[in-house]
């Protein structure tokens, strides 16, 4: 009886180790997996967030390329019914012009509205967001956006973005 209890028991541990590495990638809530770029994720009942994002990662989800001399400086990621992707990006001194220009080619020109907090002491501030395309003859864009830069004090610009599925 006692060897009996003690493979049971055995059985009952390898089974919990084998279900507790793989559970994660097989979506069960609560439980983490790691993406196959190395963001560490957790499931929800509704779908599952990533807080911390790779640089391949942000890449993938938010379906655009960092600018060179760019940084992440946070970066989430959440599927619900919805896709959101949350990011505030640095890009140093010297790239800035490039990734100004690279924005605006992927996001539209400027315009007015709300600044979110990090930027509150930046200059030069642009926001490019889906509510400033006010055109109704054409179909509406399949995601939504705001990306709003500024310059820093010490010539650094700090990108917020907000992009969410239609």
């Amino acid at each position: 009886m006692t060897a009996g209890f003690v493979g049971l028991v055995l059985l009952t541990a390898i089974a919990f180790a084998i279900l507790s590495q793989f559970a994660g990638g097989w979506g069960i809530p609560y439980l983490p997996f790691t993406t196959a770029n190395g963001s560490k994720c957790t499931n929800t009942w509704t779908g599952y967030t990533c807080p911390a994002l790779t640089k391949a990662d942000f890449e993938l989800y938010a379906e655009t390329t960092l600018p060179i001399g760019t940084r992440i400086r946070s970066a989430s990621y959440t599927v619900t019914n919805d896709v959101t992707v949350d990011a505030a990006l640095v890009t140093n001194k010297s790239s800035v012009d490039a990734a100004r220009k690279q924005l605006v080619e992927g996001f539209g020109g400027c315009g007015s509205g709300p600044v979110p907090d990090q930027l509150a002491n930046a200059t030069h501030v642009c926001r490019m967001s889906t509510d400033d395309d006010t055109a109704t003859d054409k179909p509406p864009p399949p995601r939504l956006f705001s990306v709003v830069t500024g310059i820093m004090a010490d010539g650094s610009m700090v990108t917020v973005l907000h992009i969410q599925s239609r």
